[in-house]
């Protein structure tokens, strides 16, 4: 698939959540497009995670990250 695609999969279908640890320690919990979960993990894994969450068929599907990341995906 183009990049394209893969953002209108994503964007057409979830509600992407990513909760984090701030430079000043403070928990954060925020939205995010494509474009925003492009530029937290990179095009491979913005890639697999969108796949892996289509392919699941839940309603809510999180994933967490070895650096703290974790990121749910919530169907439409």
């Amino acid at each position: 698939m183009k990049l394209n695609e893969f953002s209108v999969l994503m964007n057409r279908n979830f509600a992407v959540f990513v909760d984090y640890n701030d430079d000043f320690g403070k928990k954060v919990h925020c939205p995010v497009g494509y474009a925003g979960l492009y530029a937290l993990i990179g095009e491979n894994w913005c890639h697999k995670l969108i796949l892996r969450a289509f392919n699941a068929g839940a309603d809510k599907c999180i994933f967490k990250l070895r650096r703290g990341l974790r990121i749910e995906f919530r169907s439409k």
